[in-house]
Formats: structure tokens, sequence, C-alpha cells
């Protein structure tokens, strides 16, 4: 370890060096020499290290910094929207929280308890079409929010929510109709919550978008029947044919000089 850290002092007494370790002198030159290339090889790998985790830090405090201002970005357009649309999204939203919750549950025969969400039981179909119709509903306003193309145009998009609203509580009806049978069959099993969530979920999502779709139709209405020149304001008559103005009045007649007669 002596010969490897000072390598200068080992070449000049490499002699005497030699004689005590009983060693050649050019094996002993050698040692010294390839120790004191790999301590420079050492040093230059531990530099390169260092500054490999100083680029990979810095990179990753960027990505969180953008990561940042874009979910930043993201929250501002949301906060920015109509109130109607943001209680269509939260129903939306609601009613896919429902679809995971407990549909239907309680003991079997065999008395084991069970409990099964909207994906699982006799309403598995319908559990998977209403999450994707919810999920269709609120792809419509996420996917512009986040600088994505518009898959549906403006005209047309209150319709389809109305339609996808309206499927979707459909079958949540038709499936509490099958679950009421199963509990009516099957006397030790019960309709749970979830499919009462994802049903007021639903039917709030279906009353706003209803409620936007009238809008849009009364604005249609009003464009369709709107004549440019109503626009226009009367002209008032006053205005361009006013009378002239009376003329000024004459200038005052100078004094009368009247003669004195003596």
């Amino acid at each position: 370890m002596h010969i490897m850290s000072e390598p200068k002092e080992a070449v000049s007494n490499s002699a005497e060096l030699a004689r005590q370790l009983n060693v050649p002198r050019l094996t002993l030159l050698r040692c010294v020499r390839s120790g004191h290339s790999s301590q420079n090889r050492w040093s230059k790998l531990s530099l390169r290290a260092e500054t490999t985790s100083e680029v990979a830090c810095s990179e990753t405090e960027s990505s969180g910094a953008i990561l940042k201002s874009m979910a930043s970005q993201f929250f501002r357009k949301v906060m920015g929207l109509e109130l109607e649309e943001k209680i269509l999204n939260a129903g939306a939203l609601v009613a896919i929280v429902g679809v995971f919750l407990p549909w239907i549950g309680g003991e079997k025969i065999g008395g084991a308890m069970v409990s099964y969400s909207g994906f699982g039981f006799y309403t598995t179909i319908i559990g998977i079409s209403v999450f994707a119709l919810h999920v269709f509903v609120l792809l419509i306003t996420l996917i512009p929010l986040t600088g994505g193309p518009v898959f549906i145009r403006k005209r047309y998009r209150e319709v389809v929510r109305l339609c996808a609203t309206a499927e979707a509580v459909i079958l949540i009806l038709a499936s509490l109709s099958v679950l009421i049978k199963v509990t009516f069959d099957l006397a030790r099993m019960e309709i749970r919550f979830g499919i009462y969530v994802a049903l007021i979920g639903s039917l709030v999502a279906l009353f706003e978008s209803f409620l936007r779709f009238q809008e849009q139709r009364k604005g249609f209405v009003q464009e369709l029947f709107h004549h440019p020149e109503e626009d226009v304001r009367p002209v008032d008559k006053t205005e361009f044919f006013e009378a002239p103005p009376p003329p000024p009045p004459p200038p005052p007649l100078p004094p009368e000089e009247h003669r004195m007669y003596r």
C-alpha cells in the first residue's frame, strides 16, 4: 500500500526495496507503474460516475418540474369549465366508482359469504358496458383539455353524451331488475349499495346532459330564425335631418342723431 500511494519515492528507493522484498528491480518498477496507472484510472472512473449522477439528478428534477407544471395547467383548465360540465363529469366519475363497489352479496347455500361488484355475477356484461359508456363521456371532456384531438364535434357532442348516459341508466335499471329477481330466488342474497351509487351518478349525468342538449337546441333555433337586419338599429331621422340652426340676430342699429334747432 505504501508503494502504490507514493510511487515516486518507491521508484527512487527501488534497489533497496527490491533487496528487502527479494524481487527483481524491474518487476518492482512495473508494479509501481501499474499501481499509479490504476489510481489514475480509478480517479477518472469516479469523476465520470459523479458527473453521470449529477446529470441524472438534474434530468429528474427537470422532468419533475415539467410534470408539476402540466398538472397545474390541467387543473386550471378543469376548474375553468362551466358548472354544468363539471357536474356532468362528476356524475360520470361517481358512476364509474359505483361499478367497482359491491352490487350484490350475501350468504350462499353452502354458507360462504360472497360479494360481487358490477363486473361479477350475472351483471358482468352490463357492468362493463356501463363502465365503458361513462369512460367515453369523461374522455369527451378530458382529451381536449390535455391537448389531444377533438374526436366529437361540438355540434354532436351533447347528443352523444345524452345517448350514452341514457343507455347507461337503462342498463343499470335492467341489472337492478335482474338482481331483484335473484334476491327473490335466493333469500340470503341482498342488493348492496354499489348499484345505487352507479345509478345516482348516471342519473345526474343524464340530467345535466339533457339540460345542455336543451340549451344547444335553443341556440340552434335562435341561429335559425335570426335575421341580420334585425341587428341594425333603426335610423333616427332627427339625427340626419335636423332643422338648421336659426340665423344670428341682426346687429343693433346705430343711435339716431337728432338735430337741434335754435
